[in-house]
């Protein structure tokens, strides 16, 4: 709630001191700043930031719009910094409660780190990996592809019979000195007279196993997740 707060204040702030900017230049980058802000968007707020000119840099505005920068960006003692000067500069009350929230959050987040660097689970990087059962391969590994040479079937038609499995084929014989051609239909010699013969793809399983493109081939799938000892 005091974030959805400090982020329409900002808003509000920036755009209600525009008229009053020395430099119109300036101000437009802040408010640039400002909605990228608003929007979750940090890295580009701090490219605008960065085009603000250095007299800019010292004006009330820029120093609010930084201050909720960091804020977001959970650079708690840096914001304080800037509410501590806003404070000084206007004196406005709302800046030293900003700062004072600005320090007990920065207390916290020290508590939190301390508590990472000695947690015996996660050794310190608040998160650990899980391993689970990749759910398209169900652990197996291997994925099974129908065969698109044979279509599943495990075999193939016989190129040289056409399927039939039959060949014609002419014998010259030879009675009593004269030759003669017959012409005959036999087994054909590659499929054995089947008019298939098994699949040189998949074998005659009907299907090509590969490694599962999910999971790698490792049966598992891993993520980071939270670290269970601490938030």
């Amino acid at each position: 709630m005091c974030k959805k707060y400090s982020l329409v204040a900002i808003f509000i702030f920036s755009f209600s001191s525009i008229l009053n900017a020395q430099n119109s230049r300036d101000s437009i980058m802040i408010v640039k700043a400002t909605v990228e802000i608003k929007e979750g968007n940090l890295k580009k707020a701090v490219n605008y930031l960065g085009k603000v000119s250095t007299k800019g840099k010292n004006t009330k505005q820029y120093l609010f719009c930084r201050a909720s920068y960091y804020e977001n960006g959970n650079k708690f003692d840096l914001a304080q910094k800037d509410y501590d000067t806003l404070f000084v500069t206007t004196g406005d009350t709302t800046f030293k409660i900003k700062s004072e929230k600005m320090q007990l959050q920065q207390i916290k987040q020290n508590a939190l780190y301390a508590k990472r660097k000695n947690c015996y689970k996660c050794h310190g990087v608040g998160y650990v990996i899980q391993n689970k059962k990749c759910n398209f391969c169900n652990g197996s590994r291997v994925e099974n592809y129908t065969c698109n040479y044979c279509n599943g079937l495990g075999n193939e038609k016989c190129v040289n019979c056409g399927g039939i499995g039959k060949i014609t084929k002419t014998i010259a014989i030879s009675n009593e000195g004269v030759s003669s051609r017959v012409i005959e239909q036999i087994d054909c010699e590659r499929c054995y007279g089947k008019g298939s013969y098994r699949c040189t793809k998949c074998f005659g399983n009907g299907f090509i196993a590969q490694y599962c493109t999910q999971c790698n081939g490792l049966g598992i799938i891993s993520k980071n997740i939270q670290c269970p000892l601490h938030d």
